[in-house]
């Protein structure tokens, strides 16, 4: 059986702006009207990415979705601080 651990899901509020000719994504943070959804599950890695794809899917509105560890001091699962944990997605 795979190893579960505690994860926290955000999607918060971005901007798109183009500099130079590049463009970037600012992250909006600061207030509850920037997070348009915050939730905690305990799973397993793959299940988490999973889900963070099911969230960033289903929000319409330009956003990052951001996959953390519920707590600052929580066990991470292997190659966690190696992988991209966030999702660029919206218009």
């Amino acid at each position: 059986m795979a190893k579960t651990y505690d994860f926290r899901f955000i999607v918060r509020k971005a901007e798109k702006k183009m500099i130079g000719g590049v463009e970037y994504r600012t992250v909006m943070f600061g207030g509850t009207a920037d997070v348009y959804h915050e939730s905690c599950a305990e799973m397993t890695y793959a299940e988490a990415k999973h889900h963070l794809q099911n969230l960033s899917d289903g929000e319409p509105r330009t956003h990052r979705a951001i996959l953390s560890m519920k707590y600052r001091d929580d066990r991470v699962p292997p190659g966690f601080n190696k992988n991209k944990n966030w999702i660029d997605g919206g218009n």
